[in-house]
């Protein structure tokens, strides 16, 4: 039967060999160096005689010794364990798996001290309260991972829980989906009841957090939700390089606000069977979901194992290495007999004594003389700081310098502790140092003791008001404003940790009235302001209206300047213009003269050939007109020649049948009968014969009266174009000033 055993921390372990060979490597370089520094003295044959009384063996011992006692010191420190205790324990069957949100949204201080700290205390609270079942972590914040598999060892799972922090997770932003599915793949497939307690602000950045709630509850995962933070949300505070704390803003410098999300975190807890419920300021949410869920899961249900703890063994080490130190420091380096053969050569005249020898301590020796001193320095220390006044009993006497620097002085030797934090505060207070005692409150606020919360607030909350009422004084109501707001939520999360604070609710009663008097006066100063401001404005426009009318006035007077200037300029221009076109005119004159001339001469000549056109028309017209009547004669003539003929052939015809030229002569003949007469027979000579010759005289009468009015009307409309030919050119004689001279003359030629 083997016996379990192994190291807690094995990398101790080459950390001490290291550490051991490098101090007998030390050593043995010394005693090199140590050895020709001695051959520069004397001669390596009178070397050995000068020296006698060191060991090198006991040298080499030394060494030995101390190399093994750092050895077994990091043997010490590698935590070895040999053989396991084994604890029955009842599990319940349940394994619960937190995860934790530490983006940096969880530094927004809407829950007092902020909402990582307000968890980490609620999820310690609940972790205490189960009995049996395991517990895990897994923190996530742009991605997740497990700090903590399940496990039942709470303190292990607490110590990892403190560990916690913002930055724990490098990748930034809150990936709520990553938590999920890392929960999923660190429960174990089987009967037992496997919870993941989601705990976050709720603010899913990636978007995918459904899916992998459906998922897990299709695995039998179920999830509470617990959302930390409040609706309102609050800007998220962060601190630089420098230590100094300013707000989160953005790419745009806008100022980041972090709000809860309750409505993703329902859904969650929805889709997988699961409770939501908000964290609250006391960490109400989680115990909530303890007392309705944990706690009920039935004893039988769960199974009786047995909890193997490893027997740490690190104190045999630790004492042999003591002894071991112990037995360095005892050994010397001298030999205890010295051989007659080495004792020192006799001098000639007198008996030199040897080269007195000291004992130089080893590089272990060093070590522990380094360490020897270090420890009194530590005790002078603490021995001054015990000599110095008691920060506590000057506290009790009132002596607050002497407080603030006792308080000072204790955490910078001995570390931060809440009382002593809060201690350090009241006085920095009590001084008006304000800011150091809020920086002092608020690093109180940011440890777990829960116990000095209350008071830090409070104290906090005197300090910001205080503060406030200083800025009042210098001027800054608004800044005082600010200040005083917050001062009224420190003594809000005051009473939210004892609602029966009286102190607390009278400051915040304070608070309260004198923040509605600075909001009335500022109100009053903003209405004043703006009474003043539009007094202001309204006399500002009316001096611009002032200025733009006399303005406009100088436009106007300068419009007026310019446009006589341009009337000016557009006279001259048309002066010049019209000089220019008096030249032109003139020169056009000239040679219009000329081309006058030419037309003139050219139009005699032809009016002249018009006129003996119209002169030639005129003798044809009369020429054919004189044919036409010719003609008209020798008709009416060939016509009194058909009549004769038809006469004779009507007698003859009368003397063929008598009777019917009786009837014939009993019928008047008219002027067709007579025309249809042969032209060798005459007509009967009748009183109407003389009336056809008078008729055919008037006839030619009319002829010629016709005749002499046509030639009269031709006559006339040739007087009526030369005088419209005149007047033509009398009218173009005029334009043109140099035509005038030659009106007569075109007259004439018209004339003629």
């Amino acid at each position: 039967m083997t016996t379990e055993h192994g190291w807690l921390a094995p990398w101790c372990l080459g950390l001490g060999a290291a550490l051991a060979a490098g101090v007998l490597l030390v050593q043995w370089r010394l005693g090199r160096l140590r050895r020709r520094l001695l051959q520069r003295v004397a001669a390596p044959a009178v070397l050995d005689r000068l020296v006698v009384a060191v060991s090198p063996g006991r040298r080499w011992l030394k060494a030995a010794l101390g190399a093994l006692g750092i050895f077994l010191v990091s043997a010490a420190l590698a935590r070895p364990w040999w053989g396991i205790e084994v604890q029955p324990a009842r599990a319940r069957g349940i394994d619960v798996l937190f995860a934790l949100d530490t983006s940096k949204s969880m530094l927004t201080p809407d829950l007092r001290p902020n909402r990582l700290v307000r968890a980490r205390l609620a999820i310690r609270d609940m972790v205490r309260r189960l009995e049996g079942g395991r517990v895990g972590l897994v923190a996530f914040a742009g991605e997740a991972f497990v700090m903590c598999p399940l496990t039942s060892d709470i303190d292990a799972f607490i110590e990892t829980l403190e560990a916690a922090q913002v930055g724990v997770v490098p990748t930034g932003g809150t990936d709520v989906a990553a938590a999920i599915a890392e929960a999923r793949r660190v429960f174990e497939q089987g009967t037992r009841h496997r919870i993941l307690v989601l705990v976050t602000d709720g603010e899913d950045l990636e978007g995918e957090a459904l899916e992998e709630a459906r998922a897990a509850a299709r695995e039998g995962v179920v999830i509470h939700t617990v959302g930390v933070g409040t609706p309102a949300g609050a800007p998220i505070p962060v601190r630089d390089e420098h230590g100094r704390v300013h707000t989160l803003r953005d790419e745009n410098a806008e100022v980041v606000v972090s709000r809860l999300d309750e409505k993703t975190l329902r859904e969650i807890a929805r889709i997988t069977g699961g409770l939501y419920r908000p964290l609250g300021t006391r960490g109400d949410g989680l115990l909530q979901i303890y007392e309705q869920v944990l706690r009920k899961v039935p004893e039988r249900e769960g199974e009786v194992r047995s909890r193997r703890k490893p027997i740490e063994r690190y104190g045999w080490p630790l004492g042999a290495a003591l002894v071991l130190l112990g037995l360095e420091w005892a050994i010397g380096e001298r030999r205890r007999r010295v051989d007659a053969r080495r004792r020192p050569v006799l001098a000639p005249v007198a008996e030199p004594e040897p080269l007195p020898v000291r004992r130089s301590p080893s590089p272990v020796g060093r070590a522990a003389a380094a360490a020897l001193v270090v420890l009194a320095l530590a005790a002078a220390a603490r021995a001054e700081q015990h000599a110095a006044p008691d920060p506590d009993a000057a506290v009790a006497r009132g002596a607050w310098q002497q407080a603030y620097e006792g308080y000072r002085a204790r955490i910078e030797h001995e570390g931060e502790r809440p009382d002593w934090l809060y201690n350090l505060g009241v006085a920095a207070y009590r001084l008006g140092q304000l800011d150091e005692a809020i920086e002092a409150f608020e690093q109180v606020l940011s440890t777990d003791d829960l116990g000095l919360h209350e008071r830090a607030f409070q104290g906090l909350g005197n300090a910001l008001y205080r503060k406030g009422r200083k800025a009042l004084e210098a001027g800054d109501p608004k800044g005082a404003l600010a200040l005083w707001r917050r001062a009224l939520e420190q003594f809000e999360a005051a009473l939210d940790l004892d609602p029966d604070n009286a102190d607390a609710r009278h400051n915040r009663d304070v608070v309260k009235r004198r923040i509605e008097a600075l909001e009335r006066w500022l109100e009053q100063q903003r209405r004043r302001r703006q009474q003043q401001q539009q007094q202001q404005q309204k006399q500002q426009q009316r001096q611009r209206q002032d200025q733009q009318q006399q303005n406009q006035q100088q436009q106007s007077q300068q419009r007026q300047q310019q446009q006589q200037q341009q009337q000016k300029q557009n006279s001259q221009q048309q002066q010049q213009q019209r000089q220019g076109q008096r030249q032109q005119q003139q020169q056009q004159q000239r040679q219009g003269q000329g081309q006058q001339q030419k037309q003139q001469q050219q139009q005699g000549q032809k009016g002249q050939q018009g006129s003996q056109q119209q002169q030639q028309q005129q003798h044809q017209q009369h020429s054919r007109q004189q044919q036409q009547q010719g003609q008209g004669r020798q008709n009416r003539q060939q016509q009194q020649q058909q009549q004769k003929g038809q006469g004779a052939q009507e007698s003859s015809q009368q003397r063929t049948n008598p009777q019917q030229g009786q009837n014939e002569q009993q019928q008047p003949q008219t002027g067709a009968d007579a025309r249809k007469r042969p032209e060798g027979q005459q007509p009967q000579r009748s009183p109407d014969a003389n009336g056809n010759r008078q008729d055919s005289q008037r006839e030619q009468r009319s002829d010629q009266q016709r005749d002499r009015s046509e030639a009269k009307r031709r006559e006339r409309a040739g007087e009526a174009s030369a005088g419209e030919r005149q007047r033509q050119d009398s009218s173009r004689q005029e334009r043109s000033p140099a035509s005038r001279g030659k009106r007569g003359e075109t007259q004439r030629e018209d004339e003629k």
